[in-house]
C-alpha cells in the first residue's frame, strides 16, 4: 500500500513555520523540534522545501545551515 505524505509534509511545514515566527533556528535544532512531535527527518527536510519553494524561508549556511522567515 502506497502512503500519502503530503498531509503530513504540510503539517510539518506549519510547524516550522511556527517555530520560526519566534526566532531564527539551525537546521539542527529545528529537526530536532520536529522530532519531538514524531516527525522523521525526511519529512522534516520535505516540509521545509516545501516553504523554500513558496518563498517564505531565507536558508544560508555558514557553519551551521540557518532558517528564518522571510
Amino acid at each position: 500500500m502506497i502512503e500519502d505524505y503530503s498531509i503530513d509534509i504540510g503539517l510539518a511545514a506549519g510547524i516550522i513555520y511556527h517555530e520560526l515566527s519566534n526566532k531564527k533556528m539551525n537546521l539542527s535544532t529545528l529537526e530536532k523540534h520536529l522530532h519531538e512531535k514524531g516527525y522523521n527527518t525526511t519529512t522534516a527536510l520535505m516540509a521545509l522545501g516545501w516553504l523554500a519553494r513558496e518563498d517564505k524561508v531565507h536558508i544560508c549556511k555558514s557553519n551551521k545551515w540557518s532558517i528564518s522567515l522571510k
